[in-house]
């Protein structure tokens, strides 16, 4: 949020008074500076929120679950030019991020990939073959290498990478009442934990399709 250094006194102010998270913070805002006052001081910057692995995706839900609740005053809720995707090998459990917003690349059998690999897509970064990838239900078993290959399994690669570009096209979607002065930059959080085996194995290839939608 790219603001002058006045406004974001006064921001500070009204986010003290009204206890920060957890507030209305956009209602607080419209009764300090008035709707049509509000988008010629401040600028929303489109920002995609990227979680892996199941770490990552707990961040994503409870930062949803805070701007819904900053923003709940607001006629549309959350601007679009916040847009949330989490990947895990878990299934999808209800929450604040919905179908849309969430890709589950478990429930495959990551044996028969590495046996099925004739151009070695999987096997040139496949540590052993004594490391059995077995079937990736429910999380990938504390294996990094088993987060890599349901990410990149063929079955769900064009999926999470469609759910992607879609999240990217409404993030670059203005809102008429937090348009403010524009901003030609994107901003991309990637949240993953470094244990574990879903999300530790992502980051590597997960950013990668984000280049040519940019």
């Amino acid at each position: 949020m790219a603001i002058s250094d006045h406004v974001a006194e006064q921001i500070r102010e009204v986010e003290g008074a009204i206890g920060g998270s957890r507030s209305d913070v956009y209602g607080e805002l419209i009764s300090q500076f008035g709707a049509n006052d509000l988008k010629k001081v401040i600028s929303l910057r489109p920002t995609l929120f990227l979680g892996l692995g199941g770490q990552g995706t707990a961040v994503l839900s409870n930062l949803k679950a805070e701007l819904e609740d900053a923003y709940r005053t607001r006629r549309g809720g959350i601007p679009t030019c916040f847009q949330f995707l989490a990947i895990d090998t878990w299934p999808y459990e209800p929450g604040p991020l919905s179908h849309a917003e969430y890709e589950n690349v478990g429930n495959i059998d990551g044996d028969a990939l590495l046996a099925n690999d004739p151009k070695r897509v999987f096997a040139r970064w496949w540590p052993d073959r004594k490391i059995r990838a077995g079937y990736i239900g429910s999380g990938a078993d504390q294996k990094r290498v088993c987060g890599r290959l349901g990410l990149l399994a063929p079955k769900h690669f064009n999926e999470w990478t469609g759910k992607l570009k879609n999240q990217l096209a409404r993030m670059a979607t203005p809102d008429d009442d937090l348009a403010g002065i524009g901003a030609n930059t994107v901003k991309v959080f990637l949240v993953s934990s470094v244990c574990g085996g879903s999300g530790s194995g992502m980051p590597v290839p997960g950013p990668l399709p984000l280049a040519p939608s940019i």
